[in-house]
C-alpha cells in the first residue's frame, strides 16, 4: 500500500519542519562523530538556547536543567513536568495475555532492566494492571517496550493492509528488533492475537489515528509501525479506544506519549508555538502537532 505524502505549501511550517529534519540528522552524526556544532550552528539561536548542558542532537533525550532562557524552560515543564503525565489508558491485563503467548518472555524482559523496572511496574509481567498509566520521565522507555509487542501483535482487521504485511514482514525495526519474546523475530507475532478487543467503529477510529499521527524518526504515519515507537503507539491507541476514549482523547494520549518518547523534538516544538503563536503546549492542538507539518520529516521535500 503506498503511503500517503501530505505536503505542506504553507511557508509558515518550513522552519519547523526544516528543524525537526536537522535533529535527525545531527542524531545520526552524534553517534557516528559525536560531533555537538551542527545543531548549534543550523538551529536559530532565538529558538534553542545556547546553554543547554548536554548536545541538541538527540531525539531522546533533552536537557532537563535549568537554561535560563524563559521560553525553553517553560517549554520543558510543560511538555515533560516533572510530576508525569496522569493517562487515562491503563494497562489491564493485556501484558499478563502478551506473556501468556509468548510474545513476551518475562526472563527477556526483566534481564533487559537488570532489575532496574521502576517500582509501580514491578508486577507489570505477573498482575493485571488497571490503574491508568502514569507516564514519567523516568517509566517511558519501559512502557516504550511494554507497548511495542502489543500493537505488534494484537488483531486487527486492518492490518490486513498494512504495509508490514508483506515479504518484508520480518525486516522491519518493529518484528526484527523485538527479541524479547520466545520466538526470534517478533514478526512471527505480527496481528496474530486478539489482546485488546475492539469494536468496528473503535478499529476505524484507531486505524484513522493511526494514519495521522507520524513519529519524528522517519516520514510514516503510526499505522506504518515500521519502528518500535510507531508499534507502541498503535497499541496504545488500542487500548485507549477499547477503554472508551474519544478521538480528541486519543490524540492527547499520542501526542503526550510521542513526547516523552522524543522529548527534544517537542520541547523545541513547544518553543516555536510560544514563539510564534503565543501559544502554551496544552493550547496547542494535538491534531496539528501529531500531523505530517510538525511529526514527520517529509516537510523537508517542500523546502528543497
Amino acid at each position: 500500500m503506498n503511503i500517503r505524502r501530505e505536503r505542506s505549501k504553507s511557508k509558515k511550517y518550513y522552519i519547523v519542519e526544516t528543524m525537526v529534519l536537522i535533529l535527525v540528522i545531527s542524531s545520526v552524526l552524534s553517534v557516528t562523530y559525536g560531533n555537538n556544532a551542527f545543531v548549534s550552528y543550523f538551529v536559530p539561536n532565538s529558538i534553542v538556547p545556547t546553554n543547554l548542558g548536554v548536545g541538541m542532537n538527540r531525539l531522546y533525550s533533552a536537557n532537563l536543567s535549568r537554561t535560563g532562557d524563559p521560553l525553553y524552560d517553560e517549554a520543558v515543564l510543560q511538555v515533560l513536568p516533572p510530576g508525569g503525565f496522569q493517562s487515562n489508558i491503563s494497562l489491564g491485563d493485556s501484558i499478563i495475555r502478551l506473556v501468556q503467548d509468548g510474545v513476551i518472555n518475562p526472563k527477556k524482559f526483566e534481564s533487559l532492566y537488570q532489575n532496574a523496572v521502576p517500582q509501580e511496574l514491578r508486577n507489570v509481567l505477573t498482575q493485571p494492571s488497571d490503574q491508568p498509566i502514569r507516564l514519567t520521565r523516568q517509566n517511558a522507555n519501559v512502557y516504550l517496550n511494554l507497548l511495542w509487542p502489543l500493537g505488534l501483535s494484537n488483531y486487527m482487521q486492518a492490518n490486513d493492509m498494512s504495509p508490514l504485511n508483506g515479504s518484508r514482514l520480518y525486516n522491519f525495526s518493529s518484528t526484527a528488533g523485538w527479541t524479547l519474546g520466545n520466538a526470534s523475530n517478533g514478526g512471527f507475532y505480527f496481528n496474530k492475537f486478539r489482546i485488546v478487543s475492539l469494536t468496528l467503529h473503535q478499529e476505524a477510529m484507531v486505524t484513522m489515528i493511526a494514519q495521522n499521527t507520524y513519529r519524528p524518526c522517519c516520514n510514516n504515519p503510526t499505522f506504518f509501525q515500521d519502528c518500535n515507537h510507531g508499534s507502541a503507539l498503535l497499541g496504545l491507541l488500542e487500548l485507549g479506544a477499547s477503554q472508551g476514549l474519544t478521538e480528541n482523547e486519543l490524540y492527547r494520549e499520542a501526542l503526550t506519549f510521542n513526547s516523552f518518547w522524543f522529548p527534544q523534538v517537542y520541547v523545541l516544538l513547544a518553543v516555536h508555538f510560544g514563539a510564534a503563536n503565543h501559544l502554551g503546549w496544552s493550547e496547542v492542538d494535538p491534531r496539528l502537532v501529531m500531523s505530517h507539518d510538525f511529526s514527520s520529516l517529509a516537510g523537508f521535500y517542500s523546502v528543497i
